[in-house]
């Protein structure tokens, strides 16, 4: 599989974990990470088994993501978060992600199957990627995600647009 790191890889941001992640699974799939590199010292430990590294714009996203035949995203952030752009980015685009179960994308999507108790730390996402590299079940997670994406995002987008129009009838 091609296996992405998708957002600012810092440890907060879960680098720590993706480092574990792809020492552990080494070259059984292709690693990928699309965002800055903050956790330089993470990345000098792994950098050699990366496929490509690279910050993004939110329109070069999707064209990357098809480009490098992307399967799944990482969702690692370990701490939990209020809004994620990097989990709407990869539901935009189809993609199935595997993450931790806290913070908003959890909280909203609970039942979304790709989530792994943080406590398990490594090892449970490790686990995760090993039961899902089956194409049957990056099918199921697609399923899932489409649904998500079907669901919320048009609610997502119509909520803002109705802020946006507030705002400019107050300026």
């Amino acid at each position: 599989m091609h296996i992405t790191f998708l957002g600012n890889f810092f440890e907060d941001k879960g680098s720590l974990i993706f480092k574990q992640v792809v020492l552990s699974l080494g070259n059984e799939h292709k690693w990928f990470i699309f965002g800055r590199v903050a956790d330089k010292k993470s990345f000098s430990e792994i950098k050699n088994k990366l496929s490509l590294v690279y910050p993004y714009r939110k329109k070069e996203l999707s064209k990357m993501l098809l480009e490098n035949k992307i399967d799944l995203v990482l969702f690692l952030s370990v701490w939990p978060e209020t809004f994620s752009k990097t989990f709407f980015e990869s539901v935009e685009n189809e993609l199935p992600i595997i993450g931790f179960n806290v913070g908003f994308p959890y909280y909203k999507f609970p039942n979304y199957s790709g989530f792994v108790d943080l406590s398990s730390g490594a090892e449970g996402i490790i686990q995760k990627i090993n039961s899902t590299s089956a194409s049957w079940r990056i099918a199921e997670l697609k399923t899932e995600i489409k649904k998500i994406k079907s669901e919320f995002l048009p609610q997502a987008k119509h909520s803002a647009e109705k802020k946006y129009e507030l705002i400019e009838r107050l300026l």
